[in-house]
């Protein structure tokens, strides 16, 4: 992993480097006091910055909060975010989660150290499939439109006619055949989108893109689209290539941020936000890896009263009965034990769901476990661990889930779940670990 550090690219361009999570000081002479004060107004949201203090001779700090990859700055001064585990592991839940095997993802980026590669290799793909669809002819779809014309076509509206009889044009609604439909103009934003980028893409890739957009322009309205926007689509054997690019879109506008910054030239952060992603990866692996007999739902909401409501992570359901039998939290940070707050949370998430199993998910087994009946609820902490050999971890997490139904639990099955650190298991106890 790269230390901190803060260098020169060429006259006046600067790029520092953080890792996630982590606290990293500069001395005032490398953020200039305006830079801090824009990472301040327009990035506080994705770092926690303090500045110099005269009186204690502090340094600046800067801390993410949870988010890795490039944000420009200003044009001369880009921060660069690595994640707390190796970059390796961030390709193989993009790979899961975003459904882009076909891509061969992880196997050809395996070796790379940086996010950039993900998002270079990721445009380029995007960049040739849009050619290779433009030149061989967009998908094109019947629109129903409305407009005055001098011959009739389609179907003539005469109670419009009839409204205004002086009108030489008749008012027509017919169909139109046409490209320029939702499912070309969000390829057309998202292209736009990434030229928009600082910093991300290398010369050869930005070209490839600009390419793409020339093929498009002209033919296809630039509208705005989100991320969501992306699973509103349906496909059918004249459009099915079309899934792949939606889902390269998908990556790009969940992550591609919408800038602050003021003036004419406007440039997109690039961020992965790594403890939605790890919820999103343990959702994938267990919709994926579950017996038939159960499934699960992702960001369930429940509705508390009329004005607040709950967003749970996760919940486990039988296919059956439908009923809860687990409610799961997933936690990247990675302390040394569970905090109250995240404790009291779940607890609370179970008695809403009426479930008795309440479990906080970490990517590493904490030092101090928690394995402990509350309000009668069993509340446990479980590491489903990211390593070389997910399907083995993920099948380690499950064993956890199943193999305990039976109070009390046995040494070996506790071992099992929490290989690298002290668990408690106190069943029956009256408070929760300190």
């Amino acid at each position: 992993m790269e230390e901190s550090s803060s260098r020169n690219h060429g006259l006046n361009m600067t790029e520092i480097t953080l890792t996630e999570y982590k606290t990293q000081d500069f001395q005032p002479e490398e953020i200039p006091t305006s830079i801090g004060k824009t990472i301040h107004q327009n990035y506080s949201q994705y770092l926690e910055i303090k500045e110099p203090s005269f009186l204690s001779n502090k340094p600046w700090q800067l801390t993410p909060k949870g988010y890795i990859g490039t944000i420009p700055v200003t044009p001369d001064f880009t921060i660069r975010i690595l994640p707390k585990t190796e970059i390796k592991y961030v390709w193989q839940m993009l790979d899961y989660v975003e459904n882009l095997n076909s891509l061969t993802i992880f196997e050809q980026l395996t070796h790379c150290d940086r996010l950039e590669d993900i998002c270079d290799y990721l445009a380029q793909k995007l960049a040739q499939k849009v050619l290779s669809r433009a030149k061989q002819g967009l998908y094109r779809s019947y629109l129903s439109e409305n407009d005055r014309l001098i011959a009739s076509r389609g179907k003539i509206q005469w109670h419009q006619a009839a409204r205004s009889p002086w009108e030489i044009r008749l008012p027509c609604r017919y169909n139109t055949h046409t490209s320029d439909i939702p499912e070309n103009q969000i390829l057309l934003w998202t292209l736009h989108q990434l030229g928009r980028t600082q910093n991300l893409l290398k010369a050869k890739t930005k070209t490839q893109l600009r390419q793409a957009h020339h093929a498009l322009q002209g033919t296809i309205s630039l509208t705005p689209f989100t991320a969501q926007d992306c699973q509103n689509f349906t496909y059918h054997r004249l459009n099915q290539d079309y899934k792949i690019i939606h889902q390269l879109c998908n990556f790009f506008l969940e992550n591609l941020t919408p800038s602050h910054q003021t003036g004419t030239r406007k440039t997109l952060p690039f961020l992965i936000n790594t403890a939605v992603l790890y919820e999103k990866f343990v959702h994938a692996w267990l919709k994926k890896n579950l017996e038939n007999k159960y499934f699960i739902k992702a960001q369930e909401k429940y509705q508390f009263t009329d004005k607040i409501n709950y967003q749970i992570d996760l919940v486990l359901y039988e296919r059956e009965t439908k009923q809860a039998i687990a409610v799961l939290d997933t936690k990247y940070k990675t302390p040394e034990k569970p905090s109250h707050a995240d404790l009291n949370q779940i607890i609370h998430y179970a008695l809403l769901k009426q479930t008795k199993r309440a479990i906080l998910i970490y990517p590493e087994a904490l030092p101090y476990a928690v394995d402990q009946l509350s309000e009668n609820i069993r509340v446990q902490t479980i590491p489903f661990v990211l390593n070389d050999v997910s399907a083995t971890a993920g099948q380690q997490f499950l064993t956890c889930l199943f193999s305990q139904e039976k109070i009390p639990l046995n040494k070996e099955d506790l071992e099992k779940c929490h290989p690298s650190g002290e668990t408690t298991s106190q069943i029956g106890a009256s408070s929760l670990p300190p």
